[in-house]
């Protein structure tokens, strides 16, 4: 298992936690392995952080190392952030805020991560991650997402097997209700494809679902040569 990072830190963990080969290296500037070197490429809140100019030579460099009918499988931060319109001297900007928490400089769409994919991978599945409201518990503590009643609530029963039940519920509540959505609309979920259902409550749920929490899941494989 190989780890590729432009932190040396991260290099670190990944080295206790089981990486075979792990280094630090500039990824925007290229990827230091062979082509068709690899079966699998993972990411994982990544392409969020890339600069948009970079997006495209970044996948040409992830194609390029993947085997023909190879896999990948990329956890990518999505929605629409309007960069355009930001004012960046501005501290209360919204989407100043967005971007100087942890560098999301590279946001886009789920249709567009799936245009710039497109040209190198078939689309095996895609779909926007609904975790939210379901973030882990720990998150929702913090964040007060469920409302003070909730936090107190479970502040009466808190403790670590507590948290850890937690998570595991909303966990398989998160993979029912996206095995729900795949059912229902395929193996890849954009919103420009769901009809409307006809009950406007239904269309809100379902568009909750949808837009998720600025997040999506895609799995590719490379086409045999």
């Amino acid at each position: 298992m190989y780890g590729v990072d432009m932190s040396s830190s991260c290099i670190e963990i990944a080295k206790q936690n089981g990486f075979d080969h792990a280094l630090t290296y500039d990824v925007v500037q290229g990827l230091p392995y062979a082509d068709n070197e690899f079966d699998f490429i993972y990411t994982m809140d990544f392409f969020g952080h890339v600069e948009f100019r970079s997006k495209d030579p970044m996948i040409a460099e992830i194609s390029r190392i993947t085997k023909p009918g190879g896999y990948g499988f990329h956890g990518i931060e999505s929605g629409f952030i309007d960069y355009l319109n930001c004012n960046p001297k501005n501290p209360d900007d919204t989407v100043r805020k967005y971007v100087y928490m942890e560098g999301h400089v590279g946001v886009e769409t789920l249709e567009d991560i799936l245009d710039r994919f497109s040209k190198h991978f078939e689309i095996v599945q895609a779909f926007p991650f609904p975790i939210r409201p379901l973030l882990n518990i720990s998150n929702i503590l913090n964040s007060r997402f469920w409302g003070e009643e909730f936090c107190s609530a479970f502040a009466d029963i808190d403790n670590p097997t507590s948290r850890i039940a937690a998570d595991l519920v909303l966990g398989w509540v998160n993979k029912y209700l996206t095995d729900q959505l795949l059912q229902i609309y395929g193996n890849v979920v954009l919103p420009s494809r769901v009809a409307d259902t006809g009950n406007p409550a239904l269309n809100r749920f379902i568009d909750t679902l949808l837009q998720g929490c600025g997040f999506s899941m895609t799995t590719l494989r490379k086409p045999q040569a």
